[in-house]
């Protein structure tokens, strides 16, 4: 997996382009800007890339780092239309460690390794 992230949708796309020319089994985005993003324009820099995509799209979901929150709408939005696989850090889940060490194991399954 490696990273196809950056400021501007067009760069996005050329990374995932070089990526999956270079063998990647997977591409991980992250919706950075220079100004806060909204809803909108996050979905649609998803839906483009993932349209040029034909290997799995992990959505790096840190609000830390990108200053980005993926509202529970967003997620439900974007699950229902993109194919995806969304990623949230599981460490700040408030489940307990047994459960989510579990959920952790279950979305790996669906990474090629």
């Amino acid at each position: 997996m490696t990273s196809i992230s950056a400021i501007r949708t067009l760069d996005v796309l050329r990374f995932a382009e070089d990526a999956q020319r270079a063998g990647a089994s997977a591409v991980l985005l992250a919706p950075i800007s220079y100004q806060a993003l909204t809803n909108e324009e996050v979905f649609s820099l998803y839906e483009q890339a993932t349209n040029s995509l034909s290997i799995p799209l992990c959505v790096y979901d840190n609000p830390g780092i990108s200053h980005f929150h993926f509202s529970d709408e967003l997620t439900a939005e974007s699950l229902s239309y993109l194919m995806f696989v969304l990623l949230r850090f599981l460490e700040y889940l408030t489940i307990p460690k047994q459960p989510r060490h579990a959920l952790k194991n279950y979305v790996s399954s669906f990474l090629p390794m």
